[in-house]
């Protein structure tokens, strides 16, 4: 069971670390679909808090404007959609590849596919 995040995205959820960082872009297994793909690497055991990262590359999103608001929406979308992460994910990362102006529904339906994917991949 996810925990209730409220209206926040809490530091405890983000993935900081610089090794953590390095290791899941390395060792980390990948998922895509056409507007965001993940990278994630699972545990052994069930975890309470799977940490997570959010990418919005510079190379396609040259301003600072743009990267910010893709995050910010990523952010949201899995703070409010969680509970769908299979609980042996031990961090992800949501990287975003689509256009800059995209809708919040059409993401949300993107995560959930990724998501129904993403546990039949891990079972």
């Amino acid at each position: 069971m996810k925990p209730n995040l409220g209206n926040r995205f809490p530091k405890s959820l983000r993935l900081t670390s610089n090794t953590s960082l390095k290791e899941l872009f390395l060792k980390g297994e990948y998922l895509s679909g056409n507007i965001i793909s993940i990278k994630y690497i699972q545990s052994a055991q069930n975890q309470s808090k799977t940490k997570v990262a959010v990418v919005a590359p510079k190379k396609k999103f040259n301003r600072a404007v743009d990267r910010n608001r893709i995050k910010r929406v990523l952010r949201e979308l899995y703070r409010t959609q969680s509970q769908f992460v299979p609980s042996t994910i031990a961090s992800i990362a949501i990287i975003y590849s689509g256009p800059a102006k995209v809708d919040y529904s059409t993401l949300k339906a993107e995560w959930q596919e990724l998501m129904k994917m993403l546990s039949i991949k891990v079972k």
